[in-house]
């Protein structure tokens, strides 16, 4: 209206604006749901409680994390624990085979006396029986029936042992996975740093420029633009690192500590 600017100049703005807004939406959407799921996990419904505001800077985390952690720390993980407890079973299962081959008997007078031979103690068509009745004779021990379950008991143990190694293998992979990713988020927030500092620092002088009226506006607006996104882009990274911190802890297992 002034003369200071063109119709081009009020049409960039206007559709800078408009874009911005349109944003609004789906972050209050996010927001909503976030708090949907806080109320969730107190055990309370959406309508009846609201979290309480939060900064960043209140959420205590870990000033250093470790660039290695003790395998003993993952060992706590429930899925470890569980594979471990399934393997100890499985292998016990192999000491209840092989104990079921030897020969169980009540040796009396009435004893069969053809298994007393040791080649036919442990033959399915010679087995060791007891007479019950004139000419009848019970078979009591089925060796190659027991032979297989031992064999299918060693069968099994080995694929917990193989199960066991996988579950230990992603836990470690996870916790790779973590502590690579808080290496690369410490990096993200210094050099964003440097970005914040320095699109404040050009804010400042644009708006000295515009008020010593050797610049318009629309320069200190664009620069009031930069200067939110690199503290939108600094805020992301923050969150992100202490996702993976807590992607840390859970990854682990238990918590842990670090020490000089």
């Amino acid at each position: 209206r002034l003369g200071g600017g063109t119709k081009l100049d009020v049409s960039t703005v206007e559709t800078e604006l408009a874009n911005d807004e349109g944003q609004l939406a789906p972050l209050r959407q996010q927001l909503a749901a976030a708090r949907h799921q806080l109320a969730l996990l107190v055990g309370q419904a959406p309508a009846d409680w609201s979290p309480p505001d939060f900064d960043l800077d209140h959420i205590a985390q870990p000033d250093q994390v470790p660039v290695q952690l003790p395998s003993e720390l993952v060992h706590s993980r429930p899925d470890i624990r569980a594979a471990e407890s399934r393997l100890h079973a499985a292998t016990a299962e192999i000491g209840v085979a092989q104990a079921d081959l030897y020969p169980k008997l009540t040796l009396s007078a009435s004893f069969a006396q053809s298994a007393l031979h040791a080649g036919d103690l442990f033959s399915y068509d010679k087995a060791s029986g007891w007479s019950v009745l004139p000419g009848v004779s019970i078979p009591i021990f089925n060796r190659g029936a027991l032979k297989a379950r031992q064999q299918a008991a060693e069968a099994a143990a080995r694929a917990e042992v193989a199960n066991y190694q996988q579950t230990i293998l992603q836990a470690f992979v996870q916790v790779a996975d973590a502590l690579q990713a808080i290496a690369n988020d410490d990096e993200s927030i210094a050099v964003q740093s440097r970005g914040v500092d320095a699109s404040g620092t050009s804010l400042k002088l644009q708006r000295l420029r515009y008020q010593d009226g050797k610049s318009g506006l629309l320069p200190v607006l664009d620069n009031q633009r930069s200067y939110a996104r690199a503290r939108i882009q600094l805020a992301q990274s923050r969150a992100r690192r202490l996702n993976d911190v807590a992607q840390l802890l859970y990854a682990t297992g238990a918590s842990w500590t670090v020490t000089p």
